[in-house]
């Protein structure tokens, strides 16, 4: 049995992205979805994130949108939102592009088209 804590989230996130039978895939997304919810988290699966990001402080209400990309090196804290913006009348619609080695502060807001570059 998989016990639900942080350390497990990217190996159940991975293992769920590329597991091709059927059950096995259903069971892991399960317990990723569970994962999430747990740690009041949202980090979908079609989430473009290079490598393992560093999260000093867990999952813990991190969101980040299906359509982010997300670099590697990244560190990411506590409660911070990566996220889309579909208001087709905004100045920045689209998803955040976060290039390598970006430190996002605790209680970040990104949203939008926005790109970070990298360092």
């Amino acid at each position: 049995m998989i016990k639900l804590k942080s350390s497990n989230f990217w190996i159940l996130r991975e293992r769920a992205k590329k597991d091709t039978l059927p059950f096995l895939h259903k069971y892991y997304y399960y317990r990723y979805k569970k994962l999430n919810e747990k740690f009041n988290a949202f980090i979908p699966l079609s989430t473009q994130i290079e490598g393992q990001p560093l999260l000093p402080h867990g999952i813990k209400g991190v969101h980040i949108s299906k359509n982010a990309v997300i670099g590697k090196g990244c560190t990411i804290f506590h409660h911070c939102t990566i996220g889309s913006n579909t208001f087709g009348d905004s100045k920045h619609t689209g998803s955040p592009i976060i290039g390598d080695n970006v430190f996002i502060g605790a209680g970040a807001i990104i949203i939008g088209g926005i790109r970070i570059g990298d360092n």
